[in-house]
């Protein structure tokens, strides 16, 4: 799952208003996005704002340039397209958090197929106290500290009990009945 005209439209929204960034730094990292130029982008414009430079399409190529990654990105056409294409910066925080749901989305696929690859090689050892969701798809991260309903640390270890912060997380993402399950789901 992905959506790349969000992606595009986060993108070309920080690129036309850089004050932007600190609506969506908390929400989404470079890792979030599907498209590899535009983790690359996303990464420049972070590196750029952090050292209080411009970001726009032409000090983005001219950083790309002097990293000789400006084929890697679609040069500076692609850089002037993404902010051609892009209206204005007013909803980037909505595109952004549509970059975050498909991020998570396409984590829990790859948990999902883990979790199945494992099952089919019986020799393996299953993984001790596995909780599906928490252990393996979630991973949430500090930056996520202010926006509510997200987990807001980083849960990367087997589940030995439920944690508040992966509750909050799951209730979250799969708030259909009956889910959260009343005890973890657990693979062992």
């Amino acid at each position: 799952p992905h959506s790349i005209e969000a992606e595009q439209a986060v993108l070309g929204g920080i690129m036309l208003q850089p004050e932007a960034w600190d609506r969506i730094a908390d929400l989404v990292t470079a890792e979030d996005f599907y498209r590899r130029d535009h983790r690359l982008i996303f990464a420049a414009i972070g590196q750029l704002i952090e050292r209080n430079q411009p970001c726009d399409a032409i000090t983005l190529g001219e950083w790309f340039e002097s990293q000789q990654q400006a084929g890697d990105v679609g040069g500076m056409g692609y850089l002037a397209e993404l902010v051609n294409n892009t209206p204005s910066a007013a909803n980037v925080r909505a595109y952004a958090e549509i970059v975050r749901e498909k991020s998570l989305l396409r984590r829990l696929i790859d948990a999902g197929v883990s979790i199945a690859e494992d099952g089919y090689r019986p020799k393996v050892a299953p993984r001790a106290s596995w909780w599906i969701w928490p252990s393996s798809a979630c991973s949430p991260s500090p930056r996520a500290a202010s926006a509510p309903g997200r987990a807001t640390s980083a849960c990367t270890k087997p589940r030995a009990r439920c944690c508040a912060c992966c509750r909050s997380a799951t209730s979250t993402v799969a708030s259909s009945p009956g889910w959260p399950p009343a005890s973890p789901i657990w693979i062992a």
